[in-house]
């Protein structure tokens, strides 16, 4: 059924899958590869228990940017993204960037309901 002239159409409402992670990373392969191994690891070990025990859904994407920006671009993605994802981590480098701007971008995702790495 065609929309009447006038109305917007709805938006699909977005429903947050159980056990479902999303993690950004800074680094595009070697963290990338890091978390898929673990989540490929979960759904060997604990795929037959399906419907007994909820095994996590993970979604790793390598950003490639580093800390605020970081967190600006998860965000972007989780907005963007048809899935809604129970957990979100943001997982960053220490690096060689001062102490404070660090644990500012830390608290930064966590005010923003993020969990931080």
């Amino acid at each position: 059924m065609a929309k009447a002239p006038g109305k917007k159409q709805r938006k699909k409402k977005r429903m947050v899958e159980p056990a479902s992670y999303f993690i950004g990373t800074e680094g595009t392969k070697t963290e990338v590869l890091y978390f898929q191994e673990i989540a490929k690891h979960l759904i060997q070990e604990y795929g037959d228990y399906a419907g007994r025990i909820e095994v996590p859904n993970m979604t790793v994407e390598g950003i490639g940017t580093s800390n605020f920006r970081l967190i600006q671009d998860v965000e972007e993605y989780i907005r963007t993204n048809p899935r809604l994802f129970e957990n979100v981590w943001i997982v960053f480098d220490k690096d060689d960037i001062p102490l404070d701007y660090f644990d500012n971008s830390i608290q930064q995702a966590e005010a923003k309901g993020y969990k931080a790495a």
